[in-house]
């Protein structure tokens, strides 16, 4: 409770509020949002809330607007004229993405930030139609030149330019990074010494080893020996790419399978020794000829590879000037420039202009967004360096979960969120932690605390946070003490095809729901006291690993006569009048496409014979 205090009544601290699934941390950010309003600390059109998604913004917004509502007509005095204020023009208090937000600072300033006045942002589907249509174009230049050029000394190592195409897609999302690795450590090596090591190899197999082998049978490491020859007869020696093909039979970490019985020897031990050492063997040829070799081709590929990435880039980069647009990372990274250098009038005009700064599911944030955020809210407005920028007091308040931080593929990783932690700490900012989950029973977090307690590390790192125990904020469990809290569905070993387990769980399943209603089990309901009310369909929820099954449940479902939703699924597409309408339109969509055509004409609607 006392965690909680904190957040609703320090409003001059900044704060990074660690907070643990299910423990209402919307709720407090919400709390904070109000209680900034009513104590008259921030006008209600100088406060931003920033979140991860669309929807997470538009269920915070409405969320907020109800809750202020509800408080201005139960507060009175000068914190309910405040709050009254603040409900009728909620509207200017800024509630979205980072992404809308950077967008918005740079139509405020857009000669300062260098962009066009009527720059309209882009959606990721159309930026990556942009960059293929970049891609494409770079490529045709090359192709038309007729020089050789880029295409062919990749060529010459193996690689067709068309084959990164997607490649390019994915390198575009980072023109933050300033510099990549590209010059190749030396020259590539010359594939005669690899050839003449793998015969020397096979002059070993062929005098020690084949002439003591009656048959190789399921012994992955002699059929390797007896393809040997084949392998090498038909390597083209002179071709990167037949070399590469070559070695990487034997570039693999694990061991092929040995069969001692194949093996010759007296005894089980002096087989192993020979499998031992001609492991050995393997290995040296893997470690000593292989690896380097492909090692360098490798190194030559990516310096071709980012020679043609820069080129698209380049025409890619164009493309999005001449029609006015901004991607996504454009938005960071203009507003980020725009911040730093745009000189402290602009930080300042900045700073009265947003006051207030809170941000849900930081773990999720990239250093990029991390930088646009502490520029905004420095106390010196002549800092460039993020990172030695410290807060104004109650300016920042960041809510997240590091134990959510999932998306280190696109850098949003717990380096930037322990930086981000350490920052607002010095500055005399507060960190407190929520651990009592709202969502589960206290048998449930039991169990979770159990599973998971010793699988964190003690003390937090760049790679993991600790394990924080999660306490219970409901009431008891399940009305019936005998109820196991958490249940295995053990599914009989005679079913070994996928669609029976699937079946079978889903009749299981819906059996165990269709009991519970039948017989009127009882159960606990948040802020409810006493026994408890009786269960409804609506109480249980089905998760799936994926969504390819949920037709299943449904089905069962509804045999039952159980009422259900389905979100996600594709139970809709079952039914054969949807299917029979998703024909019709696909052939009035794509009126050039003749097997669309023929499946329309050859449905129940139209019923035309194949004659």
């Amino acid at each position: 409770m006392e965690q909680r205090r904190i957040i609703d009544s320090e409003l001059d601290r900044s704060m990074l509020v660690e907070a643990a699934a299910g423990t209402g941390k919307t709720t407090k950010m919400i709390d904070r949002m109000v209680a900034l309003l009513r104590d008259g600390g921030c006008d209600v059109g100088k406060m931003a809330a920033i979140t991860f998604t669309r929807k997470a913004a538009a269920q915070l917004r409405s969320r907020f607007r109800t809750r202020l509502e509800i408080e201005a007509r139960e507060s009175s005095g000068t914190p309910g004229r405040r709050l009254g204020g603040a409900a009728e023009n909620v509207e200017k208090c800024y509630i979205g993405t980072i992404h809308s937000f950077c967008a918005r600072l740079l139509r405020e300033r857009p000669v300062e930030a260098g962009v066009p006045l009527e720059f309209e942002p882009v959606e990721a589907d159309e930026d990556e139609r942009i960059r293929l249509e970049a891609w494409d174009s770079y490529c045709t230049g090359l192709y038309a030149a007729d020089d050789g050029g880029l295409p062919g000394r990749m060529a010459d190592l193996g690689m067709d330019i068309g084959d990164l195409r997607e490649c390019f897609v994915r390198f575009a999302d980072y023109p933050d990074v300033e510099s990549w690795p590209q010059t190749p450590s030396g020259p590539l090596p010359d594939s005669a010494d690899v050839r003449s090591g793998l015969y020397r190899y096979l002059e070993h197999i062929r005098a020690e080893v084949t002439p003591l082998i009656e048959d190789a049978g399921n012994d992955k490491l002699l059929q390797l020996y007896e393809r040997l020859p084949f392998f090498l007869h038909h390597t083209d020696w002179s071709d990167a790419a037949s070399v590469e093909r070559l070695l990487l039979k034997f570039d693999k970490e694990n061991d092929p399978v040995t069969v001692q019985k194949q093996w010759p020897g007296a005894g089980r031990e002096e087989k192993k020794a020979f499998i031992a050492s001609e492991l050995e063997r393997l290995h040296n040829i893997r470690d000593k000829t292989a690896r380097p070799w492909l090692g360098k081709l490798y190194e030559h590929r990516y310096a071709l590879a980012m020679e043609a990435f820069r080129g698209a880039r380049a025409r890619y980069d164009r493309l999005r000037a001449e029609r006015k647009v901004l991607n996504f990372q454009d938005l960071l990274i203009r507003c980020a420039a725009l911040l730093r250098e745009g000189g402290a009038n602009i930080r300042s005009y900045f700073a009265r202009r947003f006051t207030h700064l809170l941000v849900d599911e930081f773990q999720d944030t990239d250093p990029v967004q991390a930088e646009v955020m502490l520029l905004l809210t420095a106390d010196d407005p002549t800092e460039k360096e993020w990172r030695r920028c410290r807060p104004r007091p109650g300016s920042l308040f960041i809510v997240g979960d590091p134990k959510q931080s999932i998306y280190r593929f696109r850098r949003a990783d717990l380096v930037t969120y322990n930086e981000v932690k350490k920052i607002i700490s010095a500055g005399g900012g507060a960190v407190p932690e929520l651990s009592s989950n709202f969502r589960s029973v206290p048998p449930v977090l039991k169990w979770v605390n159990e599973s998971f307690e010793g699988r964190f590390p003690p003390d937090a790192n760049d790679y993991s946070p600790p394990y924080v125990r999660l306490s219970a904020g409901l009431g008891d469990g399940p009305g019936d003490p005998g109820e196991p809290c958490v249940q295995v569905l053990k599914v009989p070993k005679a079913l070994r095809k996928r669609e029976e387990v699937q079946r079978y769980e889903a009749v299981r399943i819906a059996g165990y729901i269709n009991r519970a209603l039948e017989c009127g089990m009882k159960i606990k309901r948040p802020g409810h006291r006493g026994p408890g009310g009786t269960v409804r369909a609506r109480d249980f929820m089905i998760i799936t690993w994926g969504k390819a099954n949920l037709s299943l449940y449904a089905q069962q479902l509804d045999a039952c006569g159980i009422p259900n939703i389905v979100t996600g699924g594709t139970v809709l597409n079952e039914v054969a009048q949807v299917r029979r309408l998703y024909t019709y339109m696909a052939a009035l969509v794509h009126p050039h496409d003749p097997v669309a055509l023929v499946a329309a004409l050859r449905s129940e609607l139209f019923g035309v014979s194949d004659p």
